[in-house]
């Protein structure tokens, strides 16, 4: 019911996550026989403990490694935001395939703000990762405006 990470949520609903990976197993089974593509999104983010088992805590990179799933990293263009998807891209290199990078802006940016106009050319920079794209903040989540920002922003590899 709250925003929290998914192991805190699953404690304080008093929700056993012991068999979490295998309940999501069968449910992306199910998705993968009935659709094209599935998209998987890292709740909570990349190293979260989202369940835990026999005293040890399992996580989303877990999840991307068990299914070998390419991994498009989000990010926002704030203070940060380099240090902390260099991070990411630490702790995946060995154990997941990341097929790209995308910026999204989860508040309007300022032109003024340097932090936010350099991070995605060092980012870039320093991974060498294909940046597909840059989605800005949008007051408006209607159908219609998010078509029109994906197709204005995204540059996804065919």
């Amino acid at each position: 019911q709250e925003p929290l990470a998914p192991l805190v949520a699953a404690r304080l609903a008093e929700r056993e996550t012991t068999h979490f990976f295998e309940q999501a197993q069968q449910a992306y089974e199910v998705l993968q026989a009935r659709y094209d593509g599935v998209v998987v999104e890292g709740v909570g983010g990349l190293i979260v403990p989202i369940a835990e088992r026999q005293g040890r805590f399992l996580t989303c990179l877990d999840l991307i490694e068990a299914w070998q799933l390419p991994v498009v990293i989000v990010a926002r263009r704030t203070l940060g935001t380099i240090n902390h998807t260099l991070l990411t891209v630490e702790a995946m290199q060995k154990r997941a395939t990341i097929a790209g990078l995308i910026f999204c802006d989860a508040e309007p940016v300022s032109n003024d703000d340097i932090a936010a106009q350099t991070s995605v050319d060092i980012i870039a920079e320093t991974t060498g990762l294909p940046i597909w794209g840059q989605v800005p903040f949008l007051k408006d989540l209607s159908q219609s405006a998010l078509r029109e920002a994906v197709d204005k922003s995204l540059q996804i590899p065919k």
